[in-house]
C-alpha cells in the first residue's frame, strides 16, 4: 500500500516524510506543491429525479479496447496474472477474460513460477507484481527469464518506474504499468506488448 501511495504522490510531483520512533509510532507528512485555492459554488436543491448519467469517457473506452481485444485475443495463447493482492488480481483477471483472452492467476513468486514451469510452451504473457511476500517480482522475472526468455513481462507497481528501472541491471521485463491502473488502461498495455511480440 505504501509503494502505491508513494507512486500516486510522486507523480503529483509531492513528496513523503516518515518519523517513527520505536515503542511510539510513526507519523507520516504527504506534501503537495501549493495551488490557488479553488471556490466551491452551493448546488442547487435537487427538484427533479436525476436522469441516468452518460457513459464516462473511461466506460466507453474500455468498450472500444474490449472490443478490438476479442479477435486478437482468440488467436492468443493464455496469459499468466500475478498478484498477492486479491481485489488487483481480480481486476486484471476479470477485465482479461471479459475480452476473451484466457488467463491464469497466481497469488504469490512460488505459485506463479510452478504454473509457469507448467505452462511453460503455452503462456502469451505474464502480468507480474514487483512488491510480494516471499519471492519478490524481481526474482520470479530471473527466474522465468532463465526458463523462457521469450515471453513478454509486463511489471507492475506502486513505485515509479524510473525507480523500478534501477532495480533491473540485466534482462528487463518488455513493460511496466503503474498501480492502481483502470481496466482499458491495462488492456491497451497487454495489446501494445503483445502487437509488439507478434511482429518481431
Amino acid at each position: 500500500g505504501l509503494a502505491a501511495v508513494l507512486g500516486i504522490v510522486h507523480g503529483h510531483e509531492g513528496c513523503v516524510f516518515v518519523e517513527s520512533v520505536p515503542g511510539k509510532g510513526t507519523m507520516f507528512r504527504v506534501l503537495f506543491p501549493a495551488t490557488s485555492p479553488i471556490e466551491v459554488l452551493p448546488q442547487p436543491a435537487q427538484t427533479q429525479p436525476r436522469e441516468a448519467a452518460p457513459p464516462s469517457e473511461e466506460s466507453e473506452r474500455f468498450d472500444t479496447i474490449s472490443a478490438q481485444h476479442v479477435e486478437f485475443a482468440s488467436s492468443l495463447s493464455p496469459i499468466l496474472v500475478v498478484d498477492d493482492e486479491e481485489n488487483v488480481r481480480m481486476v486484471a483477471v476479470e477485465a482479461l477474460t471479459m475480452c476473451g483472452y484466457n488467463v491464469f492467476e497466481a497469488a504469490n513468486g512460488e505459485e506463479a513460477l510452478d504454473l509457469f514451469r507448467r505452462q511453460n510452451n503455452e503462456l502469451s504473457l505474464v502480468l507480474l507484481d514487483l512488491m510480494m511476500p516471499g519471492m519478490s517480482g524481481e526474482e520470479v522475472f530471473g527466474e522465468m527469464h532463465t526458463l523462457r526468455a521469450e515471453v513478454p513481462v509486463i511489471l507492475s507497481s506502486g513505485y515509479h518506474e524510473d525507480d523500478v528501472a534501477g532495480r533491473f541491471t540485466g534482462a528487463r521485463p518488455q513493460g511496466f504499468i503503474h498501480k492502481p491502473y483502470r481496466p482499458a488502461d491495462l488492456l491497451a498495455k497487454v495489446h501494445e506488448i503483445l502487437s509488439a511480440t507478434k511482429a518481431q
